[in-house]
């Protein structure tokens, strides 16, 4: 159970994506937990990041921005914690070669899970638990925004990385 640490960007205009990405991790930050579609608009606004993130231009300055976070903390590996996270973690891997993708062969010490939102922090924990299971001794997380603010069980602290 770590921190909550947030890296600030700034922005939001509808016409490119960069902007839209600014725009989305806005959005969510914005939905209300006590909302009873609050789930429901957690996926929607998530899937729109999804597609937002699947742009040439967008998803590398966010894979060099999360390499730098792994470097930062000193990780050796790096695994996603979704579908979604597992693009990034291949992405995160191909600008900064010195990262590895975590596998069920890896010894690690110090990895970094990532993922695009952080909602409940159930897949963020599920892959805490499989790098630990594996070895690592230190697992913070990475998400590219959070539509609540928390800690996940399992993970030494958490890098938001609102735009």
């Amino acid at each position: 159970m770590g921190a909550f640490s947030v890296v600030a960007h700034g922005g939001s205009i509808e016409e490119n994506p960069p902007a839209r990405l600014r725009a989305l991790t806005h959005e969510m930050r914005q939905l209300d937990i006590e909302d009873p579609a609050f789930l429901l608009e957690a996926a929607a606004l998530g899937e729109e990041l999804e597609a937002v993130l699947a742009t040439p231009d967008v998803l590398r300055e966010t894979a060099v921005e999360i390499a730098q976070v792994a470097r930062q903390w000193e990780c050796s590996s790096v695994v996603g914690a979704s579908s979604a996270g597992d693009r990034l973690a291949a992405s995160v891997v191909t600008v900064d070669g010195a990262l590895q993708l975590l596998v069920q062969s890896s010894k690690p010490n110090r990895v970094l899970v990532v993922d695009t939102v952080l909602v409940t922090g159930f897949n963020l924990r599920s892959s805490a638990e499989l790098a630990r299971s594996l070895g690592a001794t230190f697992v913070v997380g990475c998400v590219v925004t959070a539509a609540v603010a928390q800690s996940v069980d399992g993970l030494d602290d958490i890098i938001v990385m609102e735009r």
